[in-house]
C-alpha cells in the first residue's frame, strides 16, 4: 500500500496483481486493487488527455509509454484469475497507442522536412 498512498497507482496495481498471482485468497491485495486500478486509469488518461492538448511531440511520445502502461496492467489483470474476479472490466488502448505512433512519426517526418528547407537554403 506504500505505492498506493504515495499516488503511484501503477505499481500499487501491479504489486495486488503479482500478490494474488502467488496467493488468490489474499484480501489485502484484493482490496488494494479494487482501489487502485480505477485511480491508476483515471490518472492515466488524465494524462493523455494534457498530451493530447498541448499537441507536442514530447508530450505525444509520452502517452505511447501511458498507454503502453495501460495495456500492460490490462494484460497482468487477465492473466491472474483472482485479479480478473476483482476487476471484472479492464481497459486496453491498443487502437489508440497505434494511432499516436503514427501521428508522433507524421509530425517527426514534417520536423525533418522543414529541416531539410532550411537547411538547403
Amino acid at each position: 500500500m506504500k505505492a498506493y498512498e504515495k499516488g503511484d497507482y501503477y505499481k500499487s496495481t501491479l504489486d495486488a496483481v503479482n500478490r494474488l498471482r502467488s496467493n488468490p485468497d489474499k484480501k489485502k491485495a484484493k482490496v488494494a486493487l479494487a482501489k487502485a486500478y480505477p485511480l491508476f486509469v483515471t490518472k492515466s488518461l488524465g494524462e493523455i488527455k494534457r498530451g493530447v492538448e498541448s499537441n507536442n511531440v514530447m508530450h505525444l511520445e509520452n502517452n505511447i509509454k501511458v498507454y503502453e502502461r495501460l495495456n500492460n496492467v490490462a494484460e497482468e489483470i487477465q492473466r491472474s484469475p483472482a485479479a480478473l474476479e476483482v476487476v471484472t472490466e479492464q481497459y486496453t488502448y491498443y487502437s489508440e497507442l497505434r494511432s499516436t505512433k503514427e501521428l508522433v512519426a507524421d509530425m517527426a517526418y514534417e520536423a525533418g522536412l522543414k529541416a531539410l528547407e532550411i537547411g538547403s537554403m
